[in-house]
């Protein structure tokens, strides 16, 4: 069903009796079979073609902002029980602040770990590797440093070392071992 009413503007003092419709407000039945009223611009057959998708596709304002909170409830729903899989798996510490502080940084850790998880950097993967104890076993650096002559010792000192000292592994450590869901909160970006 469309319902239009015009909206005229007048153009001009010198000549008050030229009126030019500037935009157009229609009731259109969405394709949820809710009616809405929007506000269109433009030529005739463009506010056709938007009314015409508006009926076939579209979603009414309400329907639409009810589909973004659900998917943004689902988005955090799946971020929390990533953050319990990986608080268990990576050992992390728990977090100290308020309920709401440390809720929304539990989110926030989990959202980043993930991004560099998503990224497959080096440094990253050995940060892990060392951080689950298991340098024998996975780390790269450690099968080169033996690959190379390196004793066993010698291998897990160097990389080691690398844990330490590289600035990047500092700032992994930091977001891997600290307590203050502040210090998240204020370092989300």
């Amino acid at each position: 069903m469309r319902e239009c009413c015009i909206i005229l503007s007048v153009k001009g003092k010198e000549n008050p009796k030229t009126r030019k419709a500037s935009n157009m407000k229609y009731t259109v039945t969405f394709s949820c079979g809710h009616e809405a009223k929007v506000e269109l611009f433009g030529k005739t057959s463009e506010r056709d073609r938007r009314i015409a998708w508006y009926e076939k596709e579209g979603v009414c304002p309400d329907c639409y902002r009810k589909m973004k909170e659900e998917e943004r409830k689902q988005a955090d729903e799946e971020l929390a029980a990533y953050a319990e899989k990986i608080e268990t798996e990576y050992k992390l510490p728990e977090l100290e602040g308020t309920e709401k502080q440390v809720a929304w940084a539990r989110k926030i850790r989990a959202g980043v770990i993930r991004a560099w998880e998503a990224k497959h950097d080096i440094f990253y993967n050995e940060f892990v590797t060392i951080r689950r104890g298991k340098i024998e076993e996975e780390s790269n650096a450690y099968r080169y440093k033996i690959e190379h002559g390196a004793t066993p010792e010698e291998a897990k000192a160097a990389v080691m070392e690398v844990y330490e000292t590289k600035s990047i592994m500092k700032m992994y450590r930091r977001w891997f071992e600290t307590t203050s869901a502040a210090w998240i909160i204020d370092n989300r970006d």
